[in-house]
């Protein structure tokens, strides 16, 4: 049997143990390791999880302190705000038995929050961007990459991006979770960028449908030789 760990980073959220217990749900046994922040309710994290390790401060290096802590083979980064499949791990290591890094292939919102921008970035982002809370990756990679070297001051700075560039992962159809999308980088996508287009773009489409209502009829009336 493989061995495989879900290190879960937690900064007091409040669907924790909606997390672990879908990681107790998986179809195969998985470790579960919180990587604590400061606002983990310590007493609960420690109630839920097989190993508590920090509280650490930032994203990163909470997940990384808690990847360096385990042993096993195989490796699951989660979030405490996500839920995960039943399939999942199963999914993933068999996966990872030919590749260093795969992902989620199928991300959702949680049920009763759906938006349009959040069922977009479920569809079209979680294809392109490594999401640190649907990755799964062998730690020997993981740490012949040196991606634990990495520097994590930044407080949201986080592994995803790294796990992405050294380890390449492939996303797996049947590797399924929900979580709370849209994530704060879509939301900043849009209000940066496609609000500001939008708004610059309506006033030259108003305008050009403006003039090409005065204008098509005198062209047609050039081409038809109407008077």
């Amino acid at each position: 049997m493989e061995e495989v760990v879900a290190v879960v980073v937690d900064n007091g959220e409040p669907m924790l143990e909606r997390c672990v217990e879908s990681l107790r749900d998986q179809s195969m046994p998985v470790r579960v390791v919180i990587a604590a922040g400061p606002r983990t309710d310590m007493e609960l994290a420690r109630s839920l999880a097989d190993e508590v390790v920090g509280p650490a401060e930032g994203i990163g290096r909470a997940r990384v302190e808690a990847i360096l802590s385990t042993s096993e083979e195989y490796i699951l980064s989660c979030d405490s705000d996500t839920v995960y499949h039943p399939m999942s791990a199963e999914a993933a290591v068999k996966a990872l038995r030919l590749f260093p890094a795969v992902r989620a292939g199928t991300v959702l919102p949680h049920q009763g929050e759906e938006s349009w921008l959040g069922l977009l970035e479920g569809l079209l982002a979680t294809k392109l961007f490594c999401y640190e809370f649907s990755l799964a990756f062998r730690r020997d990679a993981f740490i012949s990459a040196g991606i634990h070297e990495v520097n994590y001051e930044a407080p949201r700075a986080d592994i995803g991006p790294h796990v992405c560039a050294r380890l390449l992962p492939v996303p797996v159809p049947d590797m399924v979770c929900w979580t709370r999308l849209p994530t704060n980088y879509a939301r900043r996508l849009v209000t940066d960028y496609a609000y500001p287009i939008a708004g610059a773009a309506i006033p030259v489409a108003v305008a050009s449908g403006v003039v090409a209502a005065r204008e098509v009829p005198k062209i047609l009336d050039r081409i038809f030789g109407r008077s």
